[in-house]
């Protein structure tokens, strides 16, 4: 499995370069593409025995920041760039949508991703940065202090494997519900733009 590939390359380097591997996942998942810094949070988190709850600060802080210095640079890039009217109207379309339309869809979208290029989507729909950004940190401390004590929970009753295992459905189940809520408001999407 690539997971295990990175992180048997990082774990030589200690906490340090597990921190810095969760670090990077995050950061290329709120600037590029899907990258699942869940399933990596667990994992390092797992592969530290008796790393206890500093260890799970360690790494929400580390998931926090550098999934914040993501969407703040695709927002910087896309505040100085061009971008044609037309993608900002679909995108505005698209927001609209949704339950909230708002700076608050940052804060879902950590819960259930369902807006892609979050950081983009902050500047094409004129959303407060320093708001979104707050939503951002409150959403990921939430989100991975859940997984990972979730996890630790699994952990201290079933060996790691199985709390790995078990961690790893929930997060698989997440990600499906967020293709499944995707593909509903895509689908949607499409009725509101016929009408």
């Amino acid at each position: 499995m690539f997971s295990e590939l990175l992180i048997a390359f990082f774990a030589p380097l200690g906490v340090v370069g597990l921190l810095s591997l969760v670090g990077i996942v995050a950061f290329l998942d709120a600037m590029m593409f899907p990258f699942f810094p869940e399933l990596f949070a667990i994992i390092v988190f797992l592969s530290v025995p008796d790393g206890g709850i500093l260890w799970a600060i360690a790494i929400i802080a580390t998931i926090a920041t550098t999934e914040s210095l993501g969407v703040s640079a695709l927002y910087y890039i896309v505040e100085h760039i061009r971008v044609p009217e037309r993608i900002k109207r679909i995108a505005s379309k698209y927001v609209n949508i949704l339950f909230v339309s708002d700076e608050k869809v940052v804060i879902m979208d950590r819960v259930v991703p369902v807006v892609p290029f979050i950081g983009a989507f902050i500047s094409l729909c004129n959303w407060n940065y320093r708001k979104a950004i707050t939503y951002n940190i409150i959403g990921c401390v939430a989100k991975y202090s859940f997984l990972l004590a979730f996890a630790g929970v699994l952990e201290y009753y079933f060996t790691s494997g199985i709390a790995g295992d078990v961690t790893l459905i929930l997060v698989i189940t997440i990600v499906a519900c967020s293709v499944f809520i995707n593909y509903v408001w895509d689908k949607r999407r499409k009725i509101y733009q016929l009408q």
